[in-house]
């Protein structure tokens, strides 16, 4: 639950979907007419499943002629596979589909830009026989980029008043540092009045420092990387 407050405090009210939803179906049940708000990482795919109920709660044994639909405001940066399905398993006596959300354009992805989706079945209306009734649920998601981590690699003498300072971006926006090697360097993880999220490296040792960031609250992201090369050597004079 800690973790859950952090990624939201930092993600300015939206959750990233994995935290925000649950694959428990009797919880997953939606005909909300708005969207649910989620963070989703860039070059994801996320299995979803889709099952009917009547308006007792009860889940259908099979879709019959039913066809359950998909739409993206966006297909560039998130679209379904596939974008229609009609056919079923059958799992718990309950008849279940899969589809998955995909998303991609990581160069496009740091604008944050909303992409809204939706998932819906047509039923006739049991008041109106010739009016067809759209039920389903709809999300919008913000697909950011991996996190990254600047500058990528620097050459440093090796002396305690040296601190070195490595700028976080992208992802969620909340971040682990940890170093290949703790004999060669300490690492204290900052925030700046720019709200930039910064590793403050102090060399101890010479050697090869790996850093390396891993974002906390986006399952699966890409975890970056800036090589150190901590160096005896001051200065090089030739005559």
């Amino acid at each position: 639950e800690n973790r859950r407050l952090e990624c939201l405090k930092a993600a300015g009210g939206v959750l990233p979907l994995e935290y925000g939803m649950t694959r428990d179906r009797q919880t997953q049940v939606s005909t909300t007419t708005t969207f649910e708000d989620y963070l989703i990482r860039v070059n994801r795919r996320i299995p979803m499943e889709v099952a009917l109920l009547d308006k007792n709660g009860r889940f259908f044994t099979s879709f019959n002629s039913v066809e359950v639909y998909f739409t993206s405001s966006d297909n560039n940066l998130v679209y379904w596979e596939p974008p229609k399905i009609s056919q079923t398993a059958t799992i718990d006596n309950v008849a279940v589909s899969h589809a998955s959300m995909v998303s991609g354009a990581p160069n496009t992805a740091s604008q944050r830009k909303p992409v809204q989706l939706e998932s819906f079945v047509n039923v006739a209306d049991e008041k109106n026989i010739n009016q067809r009734l759209r039920i389903g649920r709809k999300f919008q998601l913000y697909v950011i980029p991996n996190v990254q981590l600047l500058p990528k690699e620097l050459t440093v003498y090796n002396t305690p008043a040296h601190i070195i300072h490595l700028i976080a971006s992208g992802g969620s926006g909340v971040f682990k540092f940890s170093l290949n090697d703790t004999s060669l360097a300490t690492i204290t993880q900052t925030t700046t009045a720019m709200q930039q999220i910064v590793g403050e490296v102090k060399p101890t040792a010479a050697g090869a420092l790996r850093v390396t960031v891993e974002d906390v609250c986006l399952p699966e992201s890409e975890l970056a990387h800036s090589m150190i090369w901590i160096a005896e050597v001051y200065a090089l004079r030739v005559n």
